[in-house]
């Protein structure tokens, strides 16, 4: 779930919005010189490796228990299902999750760098503006980083 932002560019007077923050199926990242927006999975498709509980009556062909997976058995991505994450995706059969192990996060963010512009993108970002949104957040406009914001809503 996001914040939504009403935003004027202190450069041009360019209103405009943004949805900021994390989708329900995607970690979003924004370039740090032009502020292209860019995304990849939230979690990994594969079985959770914490498993899961399904009580008896809730079980059904899609819902059902899942043992705890040992770290030596998680299957980890290649490095070019990695840059094929999108269609790797697509194509699992399953709702089931796990969490992207640090370097899975670390190969899929370098796959995004440089940015067309030359720029970076991170996750450290996100968190360098507290009370508006994503650090990199840029006037579509003039490209500005210079904007005012102020909180309009949430997201999904």
């Amino acid at each position: 779930m996001g914040l939504i932002y009403r935003c004027i560019c202190e450069t041009c007077n360019h209103v405009f919005t943004v949805y900021d923050g994390e989708g329900i199926r995607v970690t979003g990242l924004i370039c740090n010189t032009c502020g292209k927006r860019s995304n990849f999975p939230r979690n990994a498709p594969r079985p959770p490796r914490e498993g899961r509980e399904v009580p008896s009556f809730l079980q059904t062909s899609r819902l059902f228990s899942l043992a705890r997976i040992p770290d030596a058995e998680i299957r980890r991505f290649t490095d070019e299902e990695l840059t094929n994450i999108d269609e790797v995706c697509k194509t699992a059969f399953s709702d089931d999750t796990d969490q992207w192990d640090d370097f899975e996060t670390a190969k899929l963010i370098a796959q995004k760098n440089p940015c067309q512009c030359h720029g970076i993108v991170d996750l450290a970002a996100k968190a360098a503006r507290p009370d508006g949104p994503n650090a990199m957040t840029r006037c579509p406009a003039c490209r500005s980083d210079q904007v005012t914001s102020k909180n309009t809503g949430t997201w999904d």
